[in-house]
């Protein structure tokens, strides 16, 4: 079985073929740039340890007159165990963007979690 690293982590090339554009981001063409500012932290403040909680935030793209949104690597957070965030990112007008974050906890250890995700934007 061949085996690919990516910064995606191990994957297979049946893995990559079948997973539309979510391994492919190509650049912007000459002269075409993107921008996308949103606030830096999404917080979900106190949750139960078993419990959701869904908060979005708000922002500017700047990618083109139809500009696609995604997040590198899937939306799917793992922030400990029983504990995940799923962020959606959605044009919501012209030139603004929302991301969402569906947090779940499921008898999850109490504490401060913190991740990452990565939105780009594209103009096709």
């Amino acid at each position: 079985m061949n085996i690919i690293y990516t910064i995606y982590g191990t994957l297979t090339p049946d893995m990559i073929a079948n997973a539309g554009n979510t391994f492919c981001q190509k650049p912007p063409p000459p002269g075409q740039t993107c921008a996308i500012t949103v606030p830096s932290v999404i917080d979900h403040e106190l949750i139960k340890t078993t419990d959701h909680s869904v908060v979005a935030i708000d922002g500017t793209v700047n990618c083109g007159a139809a500009p696609l949104l995604e997040i590198i690597g899937g939306g799917k957070i793992n922030l400990a165990p029983g504990l995940y965030t799923l962020i959606t990112p959605e044009m919501i007008g012209e030139d603004r963007i929302r991301l969402t974050s569906t947090l779940t906890a499921i008898k999850a250890e109490p504490g401060d979690y913190a991740g990452i995700a990565i939105v780009i934007a594209s103009p096709y």
